[in-house]
């Protein structure tokens, strides 16, 4: 969509969802389904949800999409430790998280996931990438003993100009009070190569109040890149931009973005976006595709 690209806005977003409208009713219809076919249903502690993932191409980079529906009539709280979603889920609602990678290296792979109020655990399967190996390893001694299996493997050579992802979560502005503080995240994320020794991290997102909850308030919010993965630690070296947290300032719209040096042996992970309620709590994140130095 021209203009779009380089200078995104809510207003591009809503375009886009109009296009689909027109273009897909039949997704659109769809939209509190998981796409995947490949579905896994869960029963747990008076709990109903599903769970299932998917690998698709798309704008010459591989997806990773995993999803959870809450098929209950209470909201749900979710962290698939290692695919997402980090969120809660209303009901009846399903809630994707994709991650983006150059390299198709898909493996069957395990994650912890914790579910509920509790905070219960149970480790579950989904589509994963050879990536996900080592965040594996690190769950071994939390019970989650995951064996991966290497169905396939697509080299790219030719870096993408662009990446554009799609994000919504569920975050309450006060976790002790989650079900009438709750509100919905939803926005865009890009990645944009600008020339050789630099690209651009963007992020535009709008957070709505959720009818019938009248008590959640946007400006509460603090979106913040969280600190241990690789991408982390390479965006927090390689930018200009040292604090990596942003106070939401309207519920309309929001824009997150800076130069990041290109690494000279790049490839690409994915970046880790934390979304705290009004107590700095954790409540949800997201992720965002990052060009990082690649391992030797």
């Amino acid at each position: 969509m021209p203009g779009c690209r380089r200078n995104f806005h809510i207003a591009c977003l809503w375009a886009i969802s109009t296009a689909v409208v027109f273009v897909a009713p039949a997704y659109r219809a769809l939209a509190d389904e998981c796409p995947s076919k490949l579905i896994k249903s869960h029963q747990l502690s008076g709990m109903d949800f599903e769970t299932s993932s998917r690998v698709y191409h798309d704008a010459n980079v591989e997806i990773y999409e995993s999803c959870v529906k809450n098929n209950g009539d209470k909201d749900l709280w979710i962290d698939w430790k290692i695919p997402g979603p980090k969120s809660y889920v209303l009901p009846g609602q399903a809630l994707p998280s994709s991650r983006t990678f150059v390299n198709r290296q898909t493996i069957n792979a395990h994650s912890c996931l914790e579910y509920g109020p509790l905070s219960e655990l149970l480790f579950d399967p989904y589509l994963g990438h050879a990536d996900d190996s080592k965040q594996m390893q690190k769950q071994d001694n939390e019970g989650c003993r995951p064996v991966p299996t290497t169905i396939g493997d697509k080299i790219l050579e030719k870096l993408p100009e662009y990446i554009d992802t799609i994000f919504k979560a569920f975050t309450p502005s006060d976790r002790e009070k989650s079900h009438d503080t709750m509100l919905k995240v939803e926005g865009k994320t890009s990645t944009h190569i600008e020339g050789t020794e630099a690209y651009r991290q963007n992020i535009v997102y709008m957070v709505s109040r959720i009818e019938g909850r009248p008590d959640g308030n946007p400006l509460d919010l603090t979106i913040r890149l969280e600190s241990e993965s690789p991408a982390a630690t390479y965006l927090h070296s390689a930018s200009s931009f040292k604090d990596m947290s942003w106070k939401v300032s309207s519920p309309e719209e929001n824009e997150i973005s800076f130069m990041v040096a290109m690494p000279k042996n790049p490839t690409l992970e994915n970046a880790r976006y934390e979304i705290l309620d009004r107590n700095k709590i954790v409540v949800g994140s997201f992720f965002a595709p990052a060009w990082i130095e690649a391992p030797q």
